[in-house]
């Protein structure tokens, strides 16, 4: 639709610079050119967009040196869209992040935005989604989970049942995965 619309502005252009437009009365022209913006404005939906995002005191700090290790691969939770790839780009692409992507701001996914489905599946844990969740660890070598805590604290409990033991820094929680070493159904 979106090509529609932009086709449609086009020919309404194009008519309206014409010289049969021009025939016309002055105002009816500019009627018509605004009754086609119009149409196109309302036919946009809302944008469900974050006004404002922070950057918690791990990455403003510095403290993700001392956490991880240059170029590690770690997930971002956080219901911040985008958030993982912020941080990423704050800290200089000292990290590398598994999930994110650039739309999470606007999209509607039915998961969480940029957390990798076997991460997010883990809200309604069986033992089939935590194996799968370890494999996922492991195959994508995954060295650290970075909890946003003020935005995400639930999942604290949720790494901790299956086995990841996490510590605070810079209202972030970081659990090492140790290549899940320590994950259990």
């Amino acid at each position: 639709m979106l090509f529609a619309y932009l086709a449609l502005a086009i020919m309404a252009a194009l008519w309206l610079a014409s010289p049969l437009a021009r025939a016309w009365a002055g105002w009816a022209r500019w009627l018509l050119a605004a009754l086609v913006v119009a149409a196109i404005a309302l036919a946009a939906g809302p944008f469900n967009i974050a006004p404002r995002t922070s950057v918690p005191s791990f990455i403003t700090s510095g403290d993700y040196r001392q956490q991880l290790l240059r170029g590690e691969i770690v997930v971002v939770v956080s219901k911040v869209g985008d958030a993982g790839m912020l941080w990423q780009a704050d800290s200089g692409f000292y990290m590398r992040v598994a999930g994110g992507y650039i739309n999470a701001g606007v999209s509607q996914r039915g998961d969480g935005p940029g957390i990798p489905a076997p991460v997010f599946a883990l809200r309604h844990a069986t033992n089939w989604k935590i194996g799968r969740f370890i494999a996922y660890i492991k195959s994508n070598h995954i060295g650290a989970i970075l909890l946003d805590v003020p935005h995400e604290p639930a999942w604290a409990g949720i790494f901790g049942q299956v086995g990841l033991v996490g510590h605070s820094v810079g209202q972030v929680v970081v659990y090492p995965t140790d290549d899940c070493r320590s994950c259990h159904a």
